[in-house]
């Protein structure tokens, strides 16, 4: 999905900001109307519009927050229906090294999944990363994330 984001909007440039990792230039976003979805995860794109925000010292998306500004229907509405006014947001951060993650994912959507109506309310925050040593066994770094440490 990621891949298609330059070619399934169109941008405004909205000014520096201040985001939680210093500043950022923020564009503003809308739907390209010359954009064709080629599958199912990028068939809700032209229906969003919204706000990136870009790290310009790492050139890294740190934030995008987008609104479902339409109803968008899965297989003719037959596979499923997500209702206009859902919205997400996704934050990126360097977590160590130069090695960015997402360090949060929310998400607030409802619609139908076939024939039941479903509400899509998750927030996901990952934090504590750590580097782990060089030629670490799968089996260690299993052993260490059960335990907690």
């Amino acid at each position: 999905m990621l891949r298609a984001l330059p070619s399934a909007f169109l941008y405004r440039d909205a000014g520096p900001g201040e985001g939680p990792t210093g500043k950022v230039e923020k564009f503003a976003f809308r739907p390209n109307p010359a954009f064709t979805s080629t599958d199912l995860e990028t068939e809700v794109l032209p229906a969003m519009a919204g706000e990136i925000w870009i790290d310009p010292v790492h050139l890294r998306v740190a934030r995008l927050d987008a609104h479902l500004q339409q109803d968008v229907d899965f297989g003719w509405g037959i596979l499923g229906r997500l209702n206009k006014g859902g919205w997400i947001v996704i934050e990126q951060a360097d977590v160590s090294g130069g090695q960015w993650r997402t360090v949060r994912f929310a998400m607030q959507m409802s619609g139908r999944v076939v024939f039941k109506n479903r509400v899509f309310d998750t927030t996901e925050v990952q934090t504590n990363y750590a580097p782990l040593p060089a030629g670490m066994s799968y089996e260690k770094a299993i052993e260490i994330l059960l335990s907690g440490k």
